[in-house]
């Protein structure tokens, strides 16, 4: 569980939905968000809380089907963030670079609703942990 601002895991299921497809629910102040390469394949609750601790630096992985869609979307928005602790696993700022690495980066979700790294890699990433060589997506 992640925590967010009171009236904040509405905005948290919105932008799950639409930028990543993943399915998302809120009820009692969390916001439970499902997807990955196989719907369901991942899991976050974001918990509405008072006080959200400051950010610490940490970053959570998710793998998505869309990637190249999803990777116009947050540039869109100008949401990329590369990490300089970690060029050497990608370092992506175009479509290009996200293509080379299958990887990007965001740092927050709009608004700053969230404040939390995210490494959103690409189902064909070679550190995937489903195999989905010969399926199609």
């Amino acid at each position: 569980e992640l925590p967010v601002a009171r009236g904040a895991a509405g905005k948290v299921a919105e932008f799950y939905a639409s930028v990543f497809g993943f399915a998302a629910d809120v009820s009692e102040g969390a916001a439970v968000i499902a997807g990955g390469p196989v719907q369901g394949s991942q899991r976050i609750v974001f918990r509405e809380q008072d006080n959200v601790p400051q950010y610490n630096g940490d970053h959570l992985c998710i793998y998505i089907g869309g990637f190249e869609s999803c990777f116009s979307n947050c540039a869109a928005q100008d949401l990329l963030y590369v990490n300089p602790r970690f060029t050497h696993l990608d370092n992506s700022r175009t479509l290009e670079e996200a293509r080379e690495w299958q990887a990007f980066r965001i740092l927050a979700l709009p608004d700053g609703v969230v404040q939390e790294e995210h490494e959103i890699r690409s189902s064909a990433h070679q550190f995937c942990p489903i195999d989905f060589r010969g399926a199609s997506l």
